[in-house]
């Protein structure tokens, strides 16, 4: 049976007392797999630092399950000259106090092929191999809630298939996801999207045969013929009104987010 993780209720946040975001309403229930989608720098990092806890909101009311263990995977992993095996022992041994499972970094390691890299110090390591060690501490030990920022960021194809693969298991299972994203591919995956600069949040699960309506502005000479090819739409002026159904609302906002293109409305017909 879910349970609420955390609602957020008026929430505004941002950097100082300078307002980012505000009026945001939004429950995370267990089981949820939740995508943050919206441009870059809009408060996707800040949103997911905030249900953290590493950040404090500048208006508003948080009420958590503290009950509930948490793993992070930021979207940049913190400096330490330590090797990796190293590193994954630490961290291992800090979890089991609250953990008593074992951990299953081994497998890990096996399936994102990183067992060459364990006793290369942290800070030597690639971009892409960094980020497998930032995933294999934040996957391992069987958390309740995993909070992935920008998760695919630099891996190779093989070991996005396996990350893809993995976390819809990990789901499945029970466990909940949030995840920030800039991509279709991994906002696909997710059953409830959660468009962050317009404080809107849309469910992709048993409702794939639903239409909805896209109201959008555009630049004249925008060529919408091309970026929408494969959707019915109507124009007037710079305003758009889109059809689509709710399996391809994510390819839309997406599109609009890679066109600089300002969401008016989104309506469920």
């Amino acid at each position: 049976m879910s349970q609420n993780y955390i609602k957020l209720t008026d929430l505004a946040y941002g950097y100082g007392t300078k307002i980012l975001r505000q009026a945001v309403n939004l429950t995370i229930t267990t089981g949820d797999f939740l995508a943050l989608i919206g441009p870059n720098g809009i408060g996707k990092t800040s949103l997911l630092n905030i249900i953290l806890e590493l950040k404090r909101p500048l208006q508003g009311t948080l009420v958590k399950n503290h009950a509930l263990i948490e793993h992070y995977a930021p979207e940049h992993f913190p400096p330490t000259k330590l090797t990796a095996r190293a590193y994954l022992k630490s961290i291992a041994s800090i979890r089991a106090v609250s953990t008593p499972q074992p951990n299953n970094y081994a497998a890990l390691v096996d399936s994102l092929a990183f067992q060459s890299l364990l006793d290369i110090p942290a800070d030597k390591l690639s971009k892409g191999s960094l980020q497998k060690l930032n995933l294999i501490q934040a996957l391992g030990g069987h958390p309740d809630v995993l909070l992935l920022d920008e998760p695919l960021e630099g891996l190779d194809e093989k070991a996005q298939l396996f990350l893809l693969d993995w976390l819809t298991a990990y789901n499945q299972a029970g466990n909940t996801i949030i995840m920030s994203v800039h991509g279709q591919r991994l906002a696909n995956r997710a059953k409830t999207i959660y468009d962050v600069a317009h404080n809107t949040l849309m469910t992709t699960t048993n409702t794939n045969q639903a239409t909805y309506l896209v109201a959008f502005k555009v630049t004249p000479d925008a060529a919408l013929a091309k970026i929408f090819k494969l959707f019915t739409y109507e124009k007037a002026a710079t305003k758009v009104v889109l059809t689509c159904t709710a399996k391809d609302l994510i390819t839309v906002l997406l599109l609009l987010e890679q066109n600089d293109f300002e969401l008016l409305t989104i309506t469920k017909q």
